[in-house]
Formats: C-alpha cells, structure tokens, sequence
C-alpha cells in the first residue's frame, strides 16, 4: 500500500505498526493510548462511511472488533446503525462479529432496524446476523424497527423467522410498538402475519390502549376493525376508551363513542 495513503491515517499506532517500532520496550501506557486512538479513528470513519480509511486501518492491524469507549460498539454496530451498507460489508470481509453486543445488548442488526436501512438489514441477515438475539431490555430486532415504523424493514425480518409475537421484558410486543409509534402501514403487516393485537404488557396495556393514550385516531380505527377488544382493562382498571378520556384524546373518544352506539359492544368501565 502506497505510504501517501497510509500517511492520511494520522494516528499514532498506525505510524508504530508501519514503523515496525511497536516493542517490548514501548510503555504500556503509550501502546495503550495508541490503541484507543486508532479504534476512535476506525470508529469514525465506519460512521461516515469512509471506506478506504477502514480498510487502511484493518490492513495496518487494528482490530475489527474493538470497541468504542463508552457505548461499547464495535465498527460494524456503527456502521449498522448509520447506514453505512459499502463500510459494513468492507468489515464483515475483515472478519466483524457480526452478532456482537454493545454494552446494553444492541447489535448491529438491531441498529441497522431501528434506524430502517432494509438494504443493510438484509446483507447482515445474508452474513448470518441473529435476528433472536435481545439487548438488556428484551428488544429484538424486530421490536427495534416497530419503535420507528420501518415497515420494510419488519418485513424482512419477519420473512427471515422474527418470533411477531415476542415481547420485551416490559411484555410489549411488535404490534404494541407499532401501535404506540402511530405507524398503521406497520401494524397492518404484523396483523395480516398473524400478531395478536388482544396482548397484554406486565402493566396491562393492549395495542389499542397505547394507540388511543397517544392519539393515534387511524391506528385505534385498525386495531378495532382486526378484533381488539376495548373491553380489556389495565392493572389500574382502565380501558382504552377510560385512558383516552383521560388523556383528552377528543377524537377517539368521539370514535368510540359512535362505535359503542352502532354496535353495542362492550366498553368497560373504570374500575
């Protein structure tokens, strides 16, 4: 490799590993202190993409699996999460774990979902990404993309074996993250694959609960016309229409209203 391209990495190991003069008689401290600064370099560059400075960075000997100080993440967690579809795939060649955990359970995968890069998704599934895997909350990658509304993306997922009805460890799962987020093309996947809108979380709450809570009128609408039961009560006692009341969410509970009216079903009542 040409030295006016291995000059542009502007960091002390790079220059000791060039050198050759990384020994025995380097203090720990300084060697050390290289190390750190060669992984923030690698870390930058995989997030703004900078493919050529990765790859003269992992050619010089960094390591493609070491970890940002803070967080935890590795490279390609970065890049997932950025979008960085040349940079992830330049990493994965290098040898990047491609399950490994920041340290609160994120992987890449989960990062590449949540931030609805379905292109990136898709390359990390291809590699062998494990879509079970969970962070320190229970969220998958599937619930990941839920929280944002990345419908292609939980397409993917879900024709790659995704579990549609695993929940997190607060017992939310993916149509309770869809219903919350508001996002109704989202929801309407996951309903017309078989998820169950009448789940309940620890605290009790169903998907039209968390729709009407937050407002949304067309999420509430869908959740009604695919059999959620407005019946159903919280551990406080509350139903959805009582919560949306309570949250002052005029149209819905005008919705409901209407709905009680035509239909006769059952509303519950606070307890």
């Amino acid at each position: 490799m040409p030295d006016s391209k291995i000059n542009k990495v502007k960091c002390p190991i790079s220059r000791k590993i060039r050198n050759g003069s990384v020994s025995e008689g380097s203090t720990s401290f300084d060697y050390r202190k290289s190390l750190e600064c060669a992984t923030d370099v690698l870390i930058r560059a995989s997030l703004d993409g900078d493919s050529l400075r990765v790859r003269i960075l992992l050619e010089l000997g960094i390591n493609v699996n070491s970890r940002e100080r803070i967080l935890g993440s590795t490279p390609l967690i970065t890049a997932s999460l950025a979008g960085q579809l040349e940079t992830a795939r330049d990493l994965l060649d290098f040898g990047a774990e491609i399950n490994a955990q920041d340290n609160d359970g994120r992987t890449a995968l989960m990062e590449a979902s949540l931030a609805g890069h379905p292109q990136l998704v898709s390359l990390l599934l291809r590699r062998g990404a494990d879509i079970h895997i969970c962070n320190k909350y229970g969220t998958t990658a599937l619930l990941a993309a839920c929280i944002t509304g990345q419908t292609d993306v939980v397409e993917l997922l879900v024709e790659s074996g995704a579990d549609i009805n695993a929940c997190n460890r607060y017992g939310k799962t993916a149509v309770m993250e869809a219903a919350l987020s508001g996002s109704v093309e989202t929801a309407e996947l996951l309903i017309h694959r078989g998820a169950n809108v009448n789940c309940k979380s620890l605290d009790g709450k169903t998907a039209l609960m968390l729709a009407a809570g937050a407002g949304h009128l067309e999420m509430v609408r869908l959740l009604m016309d695919h059999g959620s039961d407005v019946s159903q009560k919280d551990i406080h006692g509350d139903t959805a229409d009582t919560i949306a009341r309570r949250m002052v969410r005029h149209e819905i509970s005008a919705f409901f209203a209407v709905r009680k009216k035509n239909t006769g079903l059952n509303f519950g009542s606070a307890a």
